[in-house]
Parts: structure tokens; C-alpha cells; sequence
């Protein structure tokens, strides 16, 4: 092991940093595939307050770009869902800007190729924000308090500075 690479395995064990194929996860974050998620049930919030919140531990709300992360994801939630007071998560997904059109706030791309939307949904009206809901997506007014999904920054400093 070189000398960098020993110091970054060091300096992650002893910041209870999460060190797996290269991908370093901020503490409290769990790898998945290839990138870095928190999941929070304690601090219930609308969409707008998940944001921010998200926001402050250097990370993003939840693009979720493909099967294989939407697969990850579900299987996450399954495997731990006592330890969450409320099974609703909220992602960046919504139709804010332009009813109809949903796009990942966390990106700015339109949502989909890949999609995982219940069946009859998103239903429209005043729901405009996504959400899981029993691990399928679903729309959702963005007022209602929900858990939410945090995906670390790839650009944030996982060492806290």
C-alpha cells in the first residue's frame, strides 16, 4: 500500500469515514454501489426543509439515475425499516418549474430514462414533489413532512474542513 493511500485509510478510520472501492462516504453516510447516502427518519421535513438539510452535511437530495441505484436504495430502506419512524422519503425529484415536467433539483436533468413510478402516478394537481412511498415513487404536495435520502456531493470534503 503506498504511502497516500495508507494515510487516506488511516485518516478514514480514525474520522469514521466509510473507505470501500475508492469511494470515501462522509460519517453517518452508507456506501451503496458507487456513491455515499444518508437516510434520515429522525428530522421529519418538507421538501424544502429535507433540502436544506441535506445541504448542510455537504450533500444533495436524492437523484435516483438508474435501476441499479434505485435497486440499492430499496433494498436499504427493506432491509433497515424499523429504524425509521415514517417509510416516505423524500428525493430531489419534482415538477416545480414546469408542471409535468420533472426534473432532479440535485442536477437539473429531467427524471427518467429510468423511472420507478406506482402505477397511476405521478397523479398531478397540487403534488409536486417525488417521493418513495411503500419503495415505489410517488407524487407528492411538497408540504407534507416526510423522511428524506441525502447523496453525498462527489466534490465535498469528506473530511469536514
Amino acid at each position: 500500500m503506498g504511502q497516500t493511500s495508507l494515510l487516506v485509510a488511516i485518516a478514514s478510520a480514525l474520522l469514521g469515514q466509510c473507505l470501500v472501492a475508492g469511494v470515501i462516504c462522509r460519517h453517518g453516510f452508507t456506501k451503496l454501489n458507487n456513491g455515499c447516502y444518508y437516510f434520515d427518519g429522525v428530522h421529519l421535513s418538507t421538501w424544502t426543509e429535507a433540502q436544506s438539510y441535506c445541504q448542510n452535511f455537504g450533500a444533495k437530495l436524492v437523484s435516483v439515475e438508474s435501476q441499479d441505484e434505485n435497486a440499492a436504495i430499496l433494498s436499504h430502506m427493506k432491509q433497515y425499516r424499523g429504524a425509521f419512524s415514517k417509510l416516505d422519503f423524500w428525493t430531489s425529484g419534482n415538477d416545480i418549474v414546469r408542471n409535468g415536467r420533472y426534473e432532479w433539483a440535485s442536477t437539473l436533468q429531467p427524471v427518467g430514462p429510468f423511472t420507478a413510478w406506482a402505477k397511476g402516478q405521478p397523479s398531478g394537481g397540487p403534488q409536486h414533489c417525488l417521493h418513495y412511498h411503500n419503495f415505489e415513487w410517488d407524487d407528492q404536495t411538497c408540504d407534507v413532512k416526510n423522511s428524506f435520502i441525502c447523496e453525498q456531493n462527489d466534490d465535498s470534503d469528506v473530511f469536514g474542513r
